[in-house]
């Protein structure tokens, strides 16, 4: 079996990937948050190709973009990703809260992201 091929991002990734976060946070309405969107920074690189980690005490979020991807680089997978964690601040408070108040075996983060996939796949597809 061929190792999958590996694309190494380009700054012009991470630009058109910044313009696809800001257009959802406008979307749906997750402005009052303090972001940073940038590079996974070498030392947290997990095999994922974006993330979100955020602060709902403070409004303050990052979503990072893997300069490294194993899979083919295209605007609408760059979009689909910023959809995605996005969807990860539209949900914050809702998560949070489930975490710390569902009963024990509940996991509010597999059920938030069936919730962020049923929606990538109403409205992006």
């Amino acid at each position: 079996m061929a190792k999958p091929t590996k694309t190494t991002l380009t700054d012009k990734h991470l630009e058109y990937f910044k313009e696809r976060v800001l257009f959802w946070c406008y979307r749906f309405g997750q402005v009052g948050w303090q972001l940073d969107i940038e590079w996974t920074k070498p030392d947290e690189e997990n095999h994922e190709i974006a993330s979100c980690r955020y602060n709902g005490d403070n409004k303050r979020a990052s979503i990072c973009l893997s300069r490294t991807w194993t899979e083919p680089v295209t605007n609408a997978s760059l979009n689909r990703y910023a959809f995605h964690e996005v969807l990860h601040l539209f949900f914050a408070n809702l998560v949070d809260f489930a975490n710390e108040n569902a009963p024990k075996g509940v996991d509010a983060n597999r059920i938030e992201h069936e919730m962020i996939r049923t929606l990538e796949n109403i409205i992006l597809d």
